[in-house]
């Protein structure tokens, strides 16, 4: 008969088996889709390209990528907060793997990993996170929309061309903005009932 202490034991050696088959798994199929990567470079012209590369550049492009990411998450974070405080550590974990979720799926269909992965350990159900979700997208496109419109306002040609592109897309852009405005309004109103 085997008793609580043993089995914790067993629970423990058996995690931490399971975690080094996978971590050994994963290094396999890691190696092989490297070798697959690798397997006609000519390493001359690697090392040649290697060379002239600006590390600086390099540098600067983490680090503004880093801070972008660190918004994107902080952004994330002040969605959710009217449903429920997540701390920001686990924040950054789903955020990234949802992100990498995005750059690998295609149509944009890792848009719901987030959603799935935060809602997870939480008392709030998943069509809440992705209803936040989607809001999330529309702020996005709603800024990008806004930086259009701001290039749109120089001058590109004719007058009388661009500034009737700058109209179309002002109305545009406020058209949305209310929408938003109203449909952020409505979903404040009803976060109190998506609460499982």
């Amino acid at each position: 008969m085997i008793n609580a202490s043993q089995q914790t034991t067993y629970g423990k050696h058996w995690i931490v088996k399971n975690l080094l088959l996978k971590t050994l798994l994963s290094i396999l199929i890691g190696g092989l889709f490297i070798w697959l990567a690798l397997r006609n470079v000519v390493w001359a012209d690697l090392t040649t390209a290697l060379a002239s590369v600006d590390l600086f550049s390099i540098g600067g492009y983490f680090l503004l990528f880093t801070a972008f990411h660190l918004v994107r998450v902080h952004r994330w974070g002040l969605l959710l907060r009217p449903l429920e405080k997540v701390p920001f550590g686990r924040l950054f974990a789903v955020a990234s793997v949802g992100y990498l979720f995005v750059l690998i799926l295609p149509l944009r269909l890792g848009e719901f990993a987030r959603p799935l992965l935060i809602a997870d350990r939480s008392k709030i159900r998943v069509s809440a996170w992705i209803l936040l979700g989607g809001l999330g997208a529309g702020l996005a496109a709603l800024t990008l929309l806004a930086v259009l419109d701001v290039g749109l306002m120089i001058p590109a040609g004719p007058a009388m061309v661009g500034n009737f592109h700058f109209l179309i897309k002002l109305g545009l852009s406020f058209f949305i903005a209310d929408s938003m405005h109203s449909s952020f309004r409505q979903l404040r109103g009803t976060f109190s009932g998506l609460q499982a």
